[in-house]
C-alpha cells in the first residue's frame, strides 16, 4: 500500500531566552514536535531556493507535509526517519504553508 507521508519528522524547536517582569533572564526551552512527512532528496544541485534578499539557498531535501502544519522556524534542527531508520538530518532553510501541502527545505 502506498502511503503519502511515510516518514516521521522530529523538529527540536528552541525558544529564545527572555526577561521576566522582574528583569530576570529566563532561559529558552526545547520543544520537540513530530509530523508525518515525505522527504525527497535534491538530486540536482542546480535546484536552489531564492531567499528573501534574493540570495540563492542550496538545499539537500524537500520535505512535504499535510496542509496546516504549524510553522517550523528557519534554523531548526530536524531529524527524518522511516520506520525508525534515519533518512536525513539537517536545519530548516525555508518553510512554506501552501494551499495543497506544507513544504520545508533542508
Amino acid at each position: 500500500m502506498v502511503k503519502q507521508y511515510p516518514h516521521t519528522l522530529t523538529a527540536t524547536i528552541v525558544t529564545d531566552s527572555h526577561q521576566d517582569a522582574n528583569g530576570n533572564w529566563v532561559p529558552g526551552t526545547k520543544v520537540e514536535r513530530a509530523e508525518e512527512c515525505r522527504a525527497e532528496p535534491n538530486i540536482r544541485a542546480s535546484y536552489q531556493l531564492s531567499g528573501a534578499d534574493g540570495v540563492k539557498i542550496q538545499f539537500d531535501w524537500t520535505v512535504y507535509m499535510q496542509v496546516g502544519v504549524l510553522p517550523i522556524p528557519e534554523g531548526t534542527l530536524v531529524d527524518i526517519r522511516f520506520n525508525g531508520a534515519p533518512v536525513a538530518v539537517g536545519k530548516v532553510r525555508r518553510f512554506s504553508n501552501g494551499q495543497l501541502n506544507t513544504r520545508l527545505w533542508l
